[in-house]
């Protein structure tokens, strides 16, 4: 009996001074360590202070009320026992929970319980890996802040705790004009206070809602207005007076909101009055006030003003942000934060990020996506240092032997030794080829980041061909390809039916045959090629002529001769001998086949009488040569000789100007009177007049010299090579019909 009157007198004063109150049991242990969940709890209770809903009792109070209480606190689990420590404790509302090891897992569970009524408030769970103790730690605010959150939308609140924010989304807003001010707002039957401005903005949630503006002495305004989430309505209020007196004046209040950061929004009692810095007269009374600014939580007094007085609120809001940094190997990824890609690319540090949790994903060109959980806190900067995974891989392929071609489905991309080739992750066909050898193909599998090692020995696919015979270094074919010379051993000939071909030039006769070739074996051939020869018989009238073939001249022969080995084919033969004009001819030698090329030679008669041409040039230089149809040297040599007369004279011209000089200097020295060394630059004068004008004479005699010389050799030129046609060219005849004598004269110039 007696505790329970103790326990109705402390609910009762718990009731009337201790509204809005939360206690804490510490969360029960199964196969855990105390000491952990009772650290846990410390983490909870701290994560609850932070919110405005609630006064959270201390765990030294709390502890000593129940010690005075004779209560023991361990194994207490049940909603009964909990609603009764609360009961004793004189708080509204009561948080518990319990923590068991699952062996893999740890099994976290929370809930708040309405003291008055015994309801669950809230409830939430959570699990972390085992052994994992920071992991378990660093979870208490998220166990706070989610249980606050079911707390608030189920009292129809606004949690301003570590991790919760207005969403205004949630609530649509209503433009209100009055034609009077102080009037008295009343929203679904529930009176907002005495307003004293015009125009004001309301926060509303989703709905039908009666709005009523009153006043004395004016007819009431009644509307109903429906609001729709993020919609704004418009409403205007005429109030029409009713003609009984208005009551007196009222009170007012005035109240002053500054908050850190400003330009925070200020709500009274749902009514927007503007940003802070706020100052504005205000109903006597109680108020609730709600202070707001994106990015940072919200904050909800409660004030009394008394009439007149003047209420100062300062409001430190809490930033309901932090950022992170986030960097990659390699770097220049992209970033996406739930499905908004940032403009940058890492490494990044975004910021603003409102507290919670996001799903990130980075991404680059040949990576594999990388995607996590991102749980942003208050103020801190969160990490997140990612080594993206490669999503190609590398071939390394030798073969034996090297030189072969890769093929990766069917499309070629190196030789080996391949080393280091970049391909994307996945299954391929390989296949390695080389001439000569079997094809090898196996399916292959390229894992990220890795290096797939493939060895392959090809087996031989061909065989071998020796060629020996004559003549050396002739030209061998394969199936048309040339591929070595005699002799030569060829490798690799492909296996099967073979044409091979023996080729030496023009002078020997080509050698075809076919072959087979096995696997691994070799075949030897013996080939000898023939040569292609003939001969040639040369004679000529009169005989003795050298004879030349194709422009070289055989040695020690002459007609008539035969030249017993001559390469079959076409041949250019010349019969030369003195006196004679040349005697040329094509002649095509057969092979085994001898050739007759037989010439009667005519012999050579000058053109003109050298006597004439000689006499000419002796008479004038170079008329010898025109006489004898050699204009060009005619000219040649008359041009030199008059060239040389005019220069001599000039020369002898400048003799004698030099010899007048040598002699007026000498004059002048033997008649000058004057020191030795005067003397002596004189006669250095007259000496240098001296070898100046016999230098002159030098080369007067050199000149002389070419005009005779030139003069002799046109003289020698117009007897030595007077030009020579043949005899055949020239004839003279007299012919007679018995009747009439003719004479016939002709002549071929050449």
């Amino acid at each position: 009996m007696t505790r329970r009157f103790l326990l109705i007198l402390l609910l009762c004063f718990g009731s009337v001074c201790a509204a809005d109150r939360i206690a804490m049991l510490d969360f029960q242990p199964e196969d855990i360590s105390e000491s952990y969940a009772r650290t846990f709890t410390d983490r909870v209770r701290t994560a609850l202070v932070s919110y405005s809903q609630f006064e959270v009792m201390e765990r030294e109070k709390f502890e000593a009320i129940m010690e005075e209480q004779k209560i023991q606190l361990s194994g207490l689990c049940d909603e009964d026992c909990v609603v009764e420590v609360g009961q004793i404790a004189g708080v509204q509302y009561m948080l518990s929970g319990n923590i068991r090891d699952l062996g893999q897992t740890i099994y976290v569970a929370g809930r708040i319980i309405d003291v008055e009524t015994s309801k669950i408030m809230a409830s939430q769970d959570l699990t972390v890996k085992t052994g994992d103790v920071q992991a378990l730690l660093k979870e208490a605010p998220v166990l706070a802040d989610a249980l606050m959150q079911q707390f608030a939308e189920k009292k129809g609140l606004v949690a301003g705790g570590s991790s919760t924010i207005v969403d205004a989304t949630n609530l649509g807003k209503l433009k209100l004009t009055v034609s009077e001010s102080e009037f008295q707002l009343i929203i679904d039957g529930r009176s907002r206070g005495i307003i004293p401005r015009t125009e004001l903005s309301l926060q509303l949630a989703p709905g039908q809602h009666e709005i009523q503006v009153s006043k004395n002495g004016f007819q009431d305004w009644i509307s109903t207005v429906p609001i729709q989430a993020g919609g704004i309505i418009e409403r205007r209020a005429v109030l029409v007076g009713s003609g009984a007196g208005e009551s007196k004046a009222i009170d007012w209040s005035l109240l002053t909101v500054t908050s850190t950061p400003d330009q925070a929004l200020v709500v009274i009692d749902g009514i927007e009055y503007g940003q802070t810095f706020l100052q504005d007269q205000i109903a006597p009374g109680t108020h609730s006030i709600q202070i707001s600014k994106p990015l940072y939580y919200t904050v909800i007094k409660e004030v009394t003003l008394d009439p007149g007085e003047l209420l100062p609120l300062e409001v430190q809001l809490k930033p309901n942000f932090g950022s992170v940094a986030i960097s990659t190997q390699p770097t220049g990824a992209r970033i996406m934060i739930n499905d908004r890609l940032e403009t940058a690319k890492t490494p990044h540090i975004v910021k603003p990020l409102q507290s919670g949790q996001y799903q990130l994903t980075l991404s680059y060109p040949d990576y594999r996506d990388h995607t996590q959980t991102l749980v942003i806190s208050d103020d801190v900067e969160a990490k997140v240092t990612v080594d993206l995974i490669p999503a190609f891989g590398f071939l390394k392929i030798t073969s034996s032997p090297s030189g072969a071609t890769v093929y990766l489905d069917n499309r070629e991309v190196g030789k080996t030794p391949l080393d280091a080739y970049r391909v994307p992750s996945g299954d391929y066909l390989l296949q390695v080829k080389k001439e000569f050898y079997k094809d090898h193909q196996s399916q292959i599998s390229v894992a990220d980041g890795e290096t797939l090692t493939q060895s392959v020995s090809l087996p031989g696919d061909f065989g071998r061909v020796m060629v020996e015979g004559s003549p050396l270094g002739a030209k061998i074919l394969v199936d048309g390809e040339a591929m070595g010379a005699i002799p030569g051993l060829l490798e690799p000939v492909a296996v099967g039916s073979r044409q091979i071909r023996i080729d030496a030039g023009p002078h020997y006769r080509v050698h075809d045959q076919t072959i087979f070739v096995g696997l691994d074996q070799q075949v030897n051939l013996k080939i000898n090629l023939k040569e292609l020869k003939g001969s040639l018989l040369a004679t000529s009238k009169p005989a003795g002529a050298s004879i030349i073939i194709d422009g070289n001249p055989i040695p020690g022969a002459v007609t008539p001769y035969t030249v017993k080995e001559l390469w079959a084919g076409e041949h250019w033969v010349s019969l030369d001998l003195e006196g004679f004009a040349p005697a040329s001819k094509q002649i095509l030698i057969q092979e085994d086949q001898r050739e007759l090329f037989s010439a009667d030679l005519e012999r050579l008669i000058y053109v003109k009488p050298r006597a004439e041409a000689l006499w000419r040039s002796a008479l004038v230089p170079g008329f010898g040569q025109y006489y004898a149809g050699r204009k060009q040297w005619g000219g040649v040599y008359l041009a030199a000789q008059l060239g040389l007369f005019v220069y001599l004279n000039n020369q002898k011209s400048e003799y004698d100007d030099l010899h007048a000089d040598y002699l007026a200097k000498r004059s002048y020295y033997e008649t000058y009177r004057g020191t030795q060394t005067e003397l002596t630059a004189l006669w250095g004068d007259v000496e240098a007049a001296y070898d100046e004008k016999e230098a002159n004479y030098s080369r007067q005699q050199v000149t002389m010299g070419l005009m005779l010389g030139t003069y002799l050799w046109n003289v020698a030129d117009s007897w030595l090579f007077m030009p020579k046609r043949p005899e055949s060219s020239f004839s003279a005849g007299l012919t007679t019909d018995g009747d009439q004598i003719s004479a016939q004269l002709k002549v071929s110039l050449p």
